[in-house]
């Protein structure tokens, strides 16, 4: 008995490890911040966003690595603005936490969501946002540091709801070496939802600033539901995706 008290002792009053630091944050404004799986205590409150058309993941706070040295934390917000406004949507960059802005990037998209980007030393380089554009969806990437953008075209569509426009909805699933080629490589799916087609699942290499492969994919896949398979001699990914059963089949998948 007095040896459990003294383990117990041993085990309460020893070292505690300090939480691991993390290089960058990304705020998800289609979950409840009560249900984040850290704790959240807001200290500047904006109203909310006049636009018609959310931004998924709207807000990055990201550290880059400069010659081996942390730089200060860098701020990022992803916008789109009321169609009756005259200003155009775009990519907000600023310092953290003061959140002053630093430059502000226009884009002619609609804006669906938004990621960090790293280059092949795992350093933080730029922000990838994918949206569309009448009938067609692009990625552009933004380099804050030389100003620099790139755009790659994904696909067109065709408007089956009578608006006028194309809409689909672009799902950012994340950048990973999965080939092992020191290139990490960038996962988009485009998936509309009442314009149904064509729904496919988009490899990128930002290098190149190309499509490096593509594959139809009828169900939908969300965040956190691709990761590589791990193996270099036979590389692959493996993803999770469900139905929304709207009707949508193609040689892989029936919705």
């Amino acid at each position: 008995m007095y040896r459990l008290i003294l383990l117990c002792i041993l085990m309460t009053l020893g070292p505690v490890r300090a939480a691991m630091p993390v290089d960058k944050l990304t705020y998800d404004a289609r979950r409840d911040p009560r249900f984040f799986p850290y704790e959240f205590t807001p200290r500047n409150v904006s109203p909310p966003e006049l636009t018609t058309f959310k931004v998924a993941h709207p807000i990055h706070v990201y550290r880059t690595v400069y010659n081996g040295q942390y730089e200060p934390l860098a701020f990022t917000r992803v916008y789109n603005t009321m169609g009756s406004y005259d200003q155009p949507n775009g990519i907000n960059l600023g310092d953290f936490p003061a959140a002053r802005t630093v430059n502000d990037n226009p884009v002619w998209l609609t804006i669906g969501d938004a990621v960090v980007t790293k280059d092949r030393k795992g350093t933080s380089t730029g922000v990838a946002v994918g949206g569309f554009q009448h009938d067609s969806a692009f990625v552009i990437v933004i380099h804050p540091d030389s100003g620099k953008r790139d755009t790659i075209f994904l696909n067109t569509g065709k408007d089956r709801t009578g608006n006028g426009t194309w809409n689909p909805e672009i799902v950012m699933l994340g950048q990973m070496d999965y080939d092992y080629d020191g290139n990490p490589e960038l996962f988009v799916h485009v998936c509309p939802a009442r314009d149904l087609t064509p729904r496919v699942l988009f490899c990128l290499d930002l290098e190149r600033r190309s499509v490096e492969w593509s594959l139809p994919v009828a169900s939908t896949i969300n965040l956190g539901q691709l990761v590589s398979c791990r193996d270099s001699l036979d590389p692959g990914v493996l993803f999770v995706s469900y139905n929304p059963s709207q009707g949508v089949r193609d040689p892989n998948f029936d919705d």
